[in-house]
């Protein structure tokens, strides 16, 4: 029996791998970048400058030059000298890096509602399970899709509530603390909105750790502290983890519902006997 869940899954695999491809190049990129800066200027005085910008912009609702935008220059100036070659082009990697595991968390919460609504759209008897849209007819899988949604809560902690009703398996593997899901989510969910919306810098009061959550922050990811916040210093190796991490996950969700209901989860080369 084909297994329907796994049309979710290709996609799923798909972005992450192309995410994947897109950090490599990048972070090879810019180690290339470096060498080739390093070389080029070897013996020059540390405090040259090779490379800079300066932030200029007009006054949207102030006067024209005869209909043309008049600019201002903001007086802010910013340079890289040839002593800060190997940092500034580490921190670019370090923050691609960081950029990209953000983004595979982005793609992982599409498959969760995703992997979900396929699950419940083609095993109606397991709908009831769904509380807010049990009683909604839907007449397609892309209108369940849309409807599975509903389920967020902070930091989807809803829909993974959801995945943990739906699979006895997927309940049953987050006992073993290493494979615990939810609380890494919890961990990565927080990671992520520092990325995005805190350059890099995560709030302690809001992120308010249990202990086995830092144990876990601590295990994956680099960062500096003060009292007040963790500042995300996320090496090229643990960004290429967290993002074979994120796939890991996925897969395991799509082989716990599938041994639900006995589906074939053995879809890699080399599974099977």
């Amino acid at each position: 029996m084909a297994n329907p869940l796994k049309a979710e899954l290709d996609i799923f695999l798909h972005n992450i791998s192309l995410t994947n491809l897109m950090f490599y190049q990048t972070s090879t990129h810019l180690k290339n970048q470096k060498e080739s800066l390093l070389k080029q200027f070897e013996g020059h005085e540390p405090e040259k400058g090779i490379m800079g910008t300066s932030l200029v912009i007009g006054d949207l609702t102030g006067p024209t030059d005869k209909g043309f935008k008049i600019y201002y220059h903001t007086g802010k100036v910013d340079k890289v000298k040839v002593k800060d070659i190997e940092e500034s082009v580490e921190k670019l990697i370090s923050r691609e890096g960081m950029r990209s595991t953000a983004n595979c968390y982005e793609i992982l919460e599409s498959f969760l509602f995703d992997i979900t609504a396929s699950y419940l759209y083609n095993n109606p008897e397991e709908q009831s399970k769904a509380a807010k849209i049990a009683s909604q007819e839907c007449s397609s899988l892309e209108e369940y899709k849309e409807k599975v949604r509903k389920y967020r809560g902070q930091n989807n902690a809803e829909i993974i509530k959801l995945l943990r009703h739906l699979s006895v398996k997927l309940n049953e593997s987050e006992k073993p603390r290493r494979h615990n899901i939810s609380e890494w989510y919890q961990v990565i969910s927080h990671v992520r909105h520092a990325v995005v919306h805190s350059l890099f810098k995560m709030n302690k009061n809001r992120a308010r750790f249990t202990d086995f959550q830092k144990e876990l922050f601590e295990h994956y990811f680099t960062f500096d502290e003060d009292s007040h916040s963790y500042n995300l210093r996320m090496t090229k190796k643990e960004s290429e983890r967290q993002i074979i991490l994120v796939a890991e996950y996925g897969f395991h969700i799509f082989k716990c519902l599938s041994l639900e209901k006995q589906y074939d989860w053995q879809v890699f080369t080399g599974m099977k006997a």
